[in-house]
């Protein structure tokens, strides 16, 4: 599966590091301030999509589909500690588009299981169709992803 989102993501991979903030960010020509707002907009989604992760860790359906090794938020709050120091959390602005790109999905269809009741509706698994869905595509979006046993 990894391999697949990997290839099947390919170009929008080379389209967000070709981006003016990308090519200066990784060429060293943004100043710490530049580099410390990028990582307050990635605490906010990447606590979206490590919710997400945690929901489906909870369903032993679904349960191997969320990596725990994956998780960046801890790293993030240790940076956002050492940029902006121990009252980070009063420092920082989310922008108003990182909000709304972390909100999360409308829930229109859950996922059907074998614990599904036949005309009662959807499980109440946490493991929702549209959220890992949303949650997967909001990962590879996000510039620098790939599949960390790549090397």
């Amino acid at each position: 599966m990894s391999e697949q989102l990997r290839e099947g993501t390919r170009a929008e991979h080379r389209a967000a590091e070709s981006q003016a903030f990308v090519d200066k960010l990784l060429a060293g020509g943004l100043d710490v301030t530049a580099y410390a707002d990028l990582a307050a907009q990635q605490l906010e989604i990447y606590s979206a999509l490590e919710d997400v992760g945690d929901q489906i860790r909870r369903d032993p359906r679904v349960a191997t589909l969320g990596f725990t090794e994956l998780k960046r938020v801890p790293s993030i709050k240790r940076d956002l500690t050492h940029l902006y120091g121990p009252d980070w959390r009063a420092e920082i602005r989310i922008l108003p588009a990182t909000r709304t790109y972390a909100a999360p999905a409308p829930r229109r269809r859950r996922c059907r299981t074998s614990t599904s009741s036949p005309g009662r509706g959807p499980s109440s698994s946490a493991a929702n169709a549209t959220d890992f869905h949303r949650a997967s595509r909001r990962a590879r979006d996000l510039p620098g992803n790939r599949n960390p046993a790549s090397g």
